[in-house]
């Protein structure tokens, strides 16, 4: 039996929309990204020590961090933001992204581990790639600059408390991120648009109402695992788990 690894702050940071960016602009990119973190996170008092993970990814950036920082960068997001809308109006190339939160037990050594999985499935989602394109084409001016996912126990973890100076509850939609046999519940925002705007965009229908997912109270899980499995990966569950074909 092994001790479970310490819970760490993920963070996933995808640009997007870069393919629209001319080439003599693209090798800036990763520069400006790179310049814009630092910036958020000494807004957020996240010193370089804190930062016990950090890659590259060729258009974006994953990070990990201590569990206690959830809060401060939560606000990161906005801040990230903020930066960019302000690099936006002056310089090019302009930046935009998808920002994914997840927090999960995360071992010392590399490797392929489930919090890391379910961050990168928050990041690349469909329904919130598909949020965050209709609310750009809602901003024809470009003045659109980021999306941000929270799962699902972030979501009730970071808002449980009085943890965030800058993000609040009331500014996210519930989702469904649906990945073959994963599915889970997740909680999307955009600066500028309200949870009604976004409930609409969620649906993929601006006319048509949301009809809003049943999401479980924090730390109940109920799943249904197919396929060979010789083990689950899970912090305490209340709830119920089954094996079958």
């Amino acid at each position: 039996m092994e001790p479970v690894a310490e819970f760490r702050v993920l963070l996933g940071i995808d640009l997007i929309e870069s393919a629209r960016t001319p080439a003599h602009h693209l090798a800036e990119l990763p520069k400006v990204l790179s310049r814009l973190l630092v910036a958020a996170l000494e807004r957020v008092g996240i010193g370089e020590a804190a930062v016990i993970d950090r890659q590259y990814t060729g258009d974006g950036w994953l990070l990990a961090f201590p569990s206690a920082l959830l809060g401060a960068v939560v606000d990161l997001s906005r801040h990230l933001d903020e930066l960019a809308a302000e690099h936006n109006r002056w310089q090019k190339p302009e930046v935009r992204m998808r920002i994914a939160v997840e927090i999960g037990p995360l071992p010392a050594e590399p490797g392929f581990y489930q919090a890391n999985i379910s961050r990168g499935r928050l990041l690349d989602a469909q329904v919130f790639k598909g949020v965050v394109r209709r609310c750009s084409d809602e901003r024809p001016d470009g003045s659109l600059t980021s999306g941000l996912i929270l799962s699902d126990y972030v979501f009730r973890t970071v808002f449980g408390g009085d943890y965030t100076q800058r993000v609040r509850r009331t500014e996210f939609a519930p989702v469904r991120v649906s990945n073959k046999e994963y599915e889970v519940a997740a909680w999307v925002a955009v600066p500028g648009f309200d949870v009604q705007s976004l409930a609409r965009m969620v649906d993929g229908d601006p006319a048509q109402p949301l009809v809003e997912p049943q999401v479980a109270e924090v730390g109940v899980v109920n799943n249904h695992i197919t396929g060979d499995n010789k083990g689950v990966q899970a912090h305490t569950i209340h709830g119920g788990v089954s094996f079958g074909r």
